[in-house]
């Protein structure tokens, strides 16, 4: 009983891959067959892909997508027009850059050598003269 079950599983899991395999290959597998055995390729079913391709390619779909391509036409003129901008202001701010270096090597080298300044000595602090102490007065001796 247990042998008849892992034999149908196993017989399952290689129809899934089969399975999985055919829908990820199948176009390749048909054509390498068709240049083998061409008899064995009329047996198998036609591709669904080159039909959809076919349908893609109607005219009313064609009229759907003319305005989202002339859409796609402006967006890449814009993005033209912006690269040219951009290239523009490069080329202004490394004009600015330069004048402005060439700025400061004018100034650099008009300005006046200026002397180291010399170290200042503080000042003394100069004190108010002291008064002597008053002389004591004479009536201040004599007793009244």
């Amino acid at each position: 009983m247990f042998g008849k079950l892992v034999r149908f599983s196993i017989t399952i899991l290689i129809g899934v891959g089969i399975t999985l395999a055919w829908q990820s290959y199948g176009d390749a597998a048909r054509e390498m067959l068709a240049t083998q055995a061409p008899g064995l390729a009329e047996l198998l079913p036609r591709s669904t892909t080159t039909s959809a391709l076919g349908a893609a390619t109607s005219p009313a779909q064609m009229e759907q997508l003319a305005p989202l391509a002339s859409n796609l036409e402006a967006v890449r003129r814009n993005l033209e027009q912006l690269a040219a901008r951009q290239e523009q202001i490069a080329q202004n701010i490394a004009a600015l850059q330069a004048a402005d270096e060439d700025i400061r090597q004018k100034i650099s080298s008009t300005a006046p050598v200026q002397q180291p300044a010399s170290i200042l000595q503080p000042k003394p602090i100069m004190q108010p003269p002291r008064r002597p102490p008053p002389a004591p007065s004479s009536s201040r001796l004599m007793p009244n």
